[in-house]
């Protein structure tokens, strides 16, 4: 009798073992985020299934880098976004309008695997766009261009990816003070970008960038600055980073 009953013991453990195990995928999952990198203090983090799953802001600088929610169990891409001033699309496609600057953004992405209770997904963020700083030179007031339009065909990023998406960019920038204006730019995917001014023409600014050994591929974006001297009929590139550059004449 005793050992019968020892046998219906074990099996009613058994399936009722498999059962708790099995019913622990309808159980979320922890997630403990951990930020490194930004520069800003509010952060937009995203969960990725091919669509959005889940998303949450959170205060970078709250004193512990360190925020916890719960999500789902599964696979999936976490992603986090600082400097994000558009709102976080569904499909993951950050695409500019004509006129729009890129967001002065900051991302960065890993793979979690939330199959356990908890789950650690630590990011950190890199600099995903650049600024085109613009100095003109000239010898009067009237010599100053009044717009200049900056084009290119990259039109956005892909924020589950990180990847450049390609399509129509056209920013225009007025000078400030006379002299100075700038263009927050996506990653390129090749060198077409250009820059129109009165007087001049299209200015193939991007081919100027690449020879000048600009990485539109690194980790971190630098800044670029640009020169253009209407009194000598030249233009400058300078790469913020290195202090490097190079000199390309044209004609007015």
């Amino acid at each position: 009798m005793n050992r019968r009953f020892f046998y219906v013991l074990s099996a009613a453990l058994s399936v009722l073992s498999c059962s708790v195990k099995e019913n622990r995928m309808e159980c979320p999952c922890l997630l403990d985020i951990a930020l490194s990198g930004g520069n800003d203090s509010r952060t937009v983090v995203g969960i990725w299934s091919g669509e959005l799953v889940s998303s949450c802001n959170i205060n970078s600088y709250n004193g512990t880098g360190r925020h916890r929610i719960n999500i789902p169990r599964g696979y999936f891409t976490m992603s986090a976004y600082c400097g994000l001033k558009h709102n976080l699309p569904g499909s993951g496609d950050l695409l500019l309008e004509k006129g729009e600057e890129m967001d002065e953004l900051y991302a960065g992405s890993v793979q979690l695997e939330a199959l356990a209770d908890t789950v650690l997904g630590s990011v950190a963020m890199h600099r995903q766009f650049a600024f085109i700083n613009v100095r003109i030179l000239c010898l009067s007031s009237a010599q100053m261009p009044q717009n200049i339009i900056v084009k290119g065909n990259t039109a956005g990023v892909d924020l589950k990816t990180l990847k450049p998406i390609k399509g129509e960019y056209e920013v225009t920038l007025h000078p400030i003070f006379g002299e100075f204006c700038r263009a927050s730019v996506p990653r390129q995917t090749d060198d077409s970008l250009t820059m129109d001014l009165a007087g001049i023409g299209l200015i193939p600014i991007g081919e100027y960038i690449k020879d000048s050994g600009f990485d539109w591929t690194a980790r971190d974006l630098s800044d670029i600055e640009l020169v253009i001297d209407y009194i000598q009929s030249r233009v400058t590139i300078c790469l913020a980073e290195s202090g490097e550059g190079r000199t390309f004449e044209f004609t007015i």
